[in-house]
């Protein structure tokens, strides 16, 4: 699981694209965050940062589940 953050709102056409994407990822954008889960792994899928960065016309950064939840566990303290 990855979870892109926007700079900005992701425009609801693009988010619907992407939310239709026929690959094995599933995805799903919530405003300014995309969530895709890799089923089948990061490394072999055709689904980059840069294919979803040009699908919602702006760049984004990424970060994988298990760091979002250490960053969450840290900032707990």
């Amino acid at each position: 699981m990855l979870v892109l953050f926007l700079e900005r709102d992701a425009d609801a056409r693009a988010a619907g694209a992407l939310e239709q994407y026929q690959g094995p990822e599933k995805i799903k954008v919530l405003g300014r965050e995309v969530y895709i889960d890799y089923v089948d792994g990061i490394s072999r899928s055709k689904l980059t940062g840069a294919v979803l960065e040009k699908q919602l016309g702006q760049p984004g950064t990424a970060r994988n589940w298990n760091t979002i939840h250490k960053l969450y566990a840290n900032s707990q303290h």
